[in-house]
């Protein structure tokens, strides 16, 4: 189980500080217990002050080490100064001294390392607290033994600060890549349901177009033979029965991992203009020699039904009764080229917009990588595709 934060900074000093404590009684207890033996088994009375002053210094010291990560640089420089008079605070100045180093600045060490070195000089030379030889090889002993004691923790501190720096930098781009995975998820899902709602546009506006031409045509045919209500009755039930089925296999996908299969392609548009034909929509198709809706581009299959299918939905549902022309093109290399025409009526018939007309199929056709434009031209409206020819 995880302690919490508080608990964790608390023990986290905790054991930090009470080194520093152990660390300066060591130091304490060999400088002072070599002194005893130097001596003879037995202190002089001068020593009495040295020995408590050493003491309390570095228990002073130990305080304010508490406060190293308040103010590093000045409890830095209290330390040093200390050392040269205490040997206890020893501990402290080391746990201070690697803090200093996770710090990693220079400028902040190097003035640091010198008032140590220069410290412990003026201790040597003031005979403090214990008289040495003033040689000048017992001095530059000393001043190594004191650099050492300075650099070892300190290049600990370094090493330290680059470790987090590392840990940082790795949880930054951890985070980063999962709030990037995160916009990639959110952007999936957009896509996502915009290629529902296309598709149920698509797919359902064409066959309930169909059922309300016929189920008008029902409404307002008075003098209808049994047989022909019967038979547009059954292509109004076909037809709602052909939307159910893609309604299901649209929202089908929902529950699967593959996302949206667009099954319509080429092969499937004869039956789209067989269905147009017998709701009453004349259609006339020109391709190019040798061409066939077969010998087209597979890759493009699925975005040239879904817009011929829109094409005829507007037209049977703008300008009944209307002829719709359909111009096929284009070669491998050059891409391919769908037009279709149609005359406005003097009278356009109130509808309602759907809102996913034209802006779908454009959207459509910039998804396959070409482009698509319609408007009116010369009293018609027209609908001019391009797209890439990827066999």
């Amino acid at each position: 189980m995880d302690r919490p934060a508080y608990l964790a900074g608390f023990w986290g000093e905790a054991w930090r500080l009470g080194f520093a404590l152990v660390a300066g009684i060591a130091f304490y207890l060999v400088n002072w217990g070599s002194a005893y033996f130097a001596y003879g088994g037995e202190y002089p009375k001068q020593l009495a002050i040295p020995i408590v002053v050493d003491l309390l210094a570095g228990l002073l010291a130990i305080l304010l080490a508490g406060l190293r990560r308040r103010f590093p640089l000045v409890i830095a420089v209290l330390e040093s100064l200390i050392s040269a008079i205490s040997f206890f605070s020893l501990g402290a100045c080391l746990l201070v001294w690697a803090s200093l180093g996770t710090r990693r600045k220079a400028a902040e060490i190097i003035p640091i390392g010198v008032l140590a070195c220069a410290g412990s000089l003026a201790g040597a030379l003031a005979g403090y607290p214990v008289q040495t030889s003033l040689d000048p090889v017992s001095l530059a002993m000393g001043e190594a033994t004191t650099l050492a004691v300075f650099a070892v923790p300190t290049l600990v501190g370094v090493n330290i600060g680059n470790r987090r720096e590392l840990v940082a930098s790795l949880q930054a781009s951890n985070l980063a890549l999962k709030e990037a995975q995160s916009a990639r998820v959110a952007q999936a899902r957009s896509e996502e349901r915009t290629a529902i709602a296309m598709e149920m546009h698509d797919a359902l506006a064409h066959r309930l177009s169909l059922v309300a031409v016929y189920a008008g045509a029902m409404e307002n045919a008075h003098d209808w033979s049994a047989e022909k209500v019967q038979q547009s009755a059954g292509v109004v039930r076909e037809n709602t029965r052909k939307a159910l089925e893609e309604l299901r296999s649209i929202l089908g996908v929902l529950h699967e991992d593959d996302g949206i299969e667009l099954q319509p392609g080429f092969a499937a548009i004869p039956g789209l203009l067989s269905d147009a034909r017998r709701a009453g929509t004349e259609v006339e198709v020109r391709m190019e020699e040798e061409m066939s809706w077969e010998t087209l581009p597979e890759a493009a299959g699925t975005t040239v039904y879904r817009i011929l299918q829109e094409c005829l939905t507007n037209a049977r549902k703008h300008a009944p009764g209307q002829k719709v022309e359909i111009a096929v093109g284009g070669e491998p290399g050059a891409g391919l080229a769908l037009d279709v025409e149609n005359e406005i009526p003097s009278e356009v018939p109130a509808t309602v917009p759907s809102g996913y007309g034209l802006v779908g199929l454009a959207q459509r056709a910039r998804l396959a990588g070409g482009a698509l434009s319609a408007g009116r031209k010369d009293g018609r409206f027209a609908v001019h595709l391009e797209l890439p020819w990827i066999s």
